[in-house]
């Protein structure tokens, strides 16, 4: 979604936009995996998650607005069939025996991605065409 907001492409978004999703910043999800390696019971199951849930109207809200794109760019197209309306999971296995939590905001991770996404053009935007 960024990088067609970056390119002013249109941004389609399923159903209504209501759609709910956990967002997790990919560094604190490499901590929490580094962490389950070293330190998890061999076996387990840990499930990561930062309860950071938005809706995709938000997302792409907040994206627009880093990228300087214009809402009118936003598609609303047919959800898939059976499309989940929210993924939800439990983290007390992680939090409680391994002391895991995330570190970076989500308003602070989409900064920093938008940031990523606008340094590093000449590696996806061949990816785009």
């Amino acid at each position: 979604m960024i990088s067609q907001a970056l390119l002013k492409h249109p941004l389609p978004i399923y159903g209504t936009g209501e759609n709910i999703r956990d967002w997790l910043f990919v560094l604190d999800n490499c901590r929490a995996l580094d962490l389950v390696l070293r330190s998890g019971h061999s076996g387990d199951i840990y499930n990561i998650a930062a309860h950071e849930e938005l809706t995709n109207n938000e997302i792409v809200s907040e994206i627009c607005q880093l990228t300087h794109a214009d809402k009118g760019l936003i598609q609303y197209v047919n959800d898939r069939p059976g499309h989940d309306l929210r993924y939800a999971i439990a983290t007390d296995k992680i939090n409680q025996q391994l002391g895991w939590r995330p570190t970076v905001t989500f308003s602070d991770a989409i900064k920093q991605t938008v940031v990523w996404y606008k340094n590093h053009l000449e590696w996806w935007t061949p990816l785009n065409q």
